[in-house]
Parts: structure tokens; C-alpha cells; sequence
């Protein structure tokens, strides 16, 4: 009865779990190129400012490369719950409206529930 669903299901894992070596492979040789950009950016400021100032230079580079990315994050994170916040006000209006909505089983037309007498609505009270 299932077995039309579990194989879509079992070939789109595959297929997902195909497709993230092959996309890794295809970023090794980017990393690599990124390192030796990144030692010889290191080599020409050892030559222009000298070791420790280079240095000095190359870590404030990945410093502020790093706070800019992390800002990049946190900032799609803020969206996100800004838009499940949203959802979730949705949510509780759509909730409230179908409560409010339901008839009150003490109006109904039939005189299901009997009117309260004096002592009765007291007691309520």
C-alpha cells in the first residue's frame, strides 16, 4: 500500500545525500585557493610592515571577516523569528476567531440547558 511512497522517499534521500559530496568537491579546490591567497596576502604584509605587524594585520583581517559574517547570520536568524512570531500571532487570531465562532451550547434554540431561577443565579453569583 506504502511501497509507492517509501520508494519516493528512499530515492529522494538518495538523491539528497548524492548531491552534497559532489557539491563538497566542488569547493576543495576554492578552500585551497583561499589559503594560499591568504599566505601570500601573509607573506606580502611580513615584507611591507614586518613580522609582527603583518601579523598584527592578517588576524584583524579574519577578526572583521568574521564579525561581518556573524552579523550576516544573527541578522537571518532575527528574520526568522521575526517571521515565526508572526506565524505564531496568526495563529492564535485564527484560533481565537473559530473559538468564537462555535455556538455556546447554553443559547441553544431547543432548550437544552434550563433558564436559572433566583437561588440558581445566587449561587452563580
Amino acid at each position: 500500500m506504502f511501497r509507492g511512497l517509501i520508494d519516493d522517499a528512499r530515492l529522494a534521500a538518495a538523491s539528497l545525500i548524492a548531491k552534497y559530496p559532489a557539491r563538497a568537491s566542488v569547493a576543495v579546490p576554492f578552500i585551497a585557493a583561499l589559503g594560499f591567497a591568504t599566505a601570500a596576502t601573509a607573506a606580502m604584509l611580513v615584507d611591507r610592515f614586518g613580522a609582527v605587524d603583518g601579523y598584527w594585520i592578517v588576524t584583524g583581517g579574519f577578526t572583521l571577516i568574521g564579525l561581518v559574517a556573524g552579523g550576516g547570520v544573527t541578522g537571518k536568524e532575527g528574520g526568522g523569528r521575526a517571521a515565526d512570531q508572526r506565524a505564531q500571532n496568526a495563529d492564535t487570531a485564527e484560533v481565537a476567531a473559530d473559538a468564537l465562532a462555535q455556538p455556546n451550547p447554553g443559547n441553544k434554540p431547543n432548550g437544552a440547558r434550563p433558564p436559572l431561577d433566583g437561588a440558581s443565579r445566587q449561587a452563580q453569583v
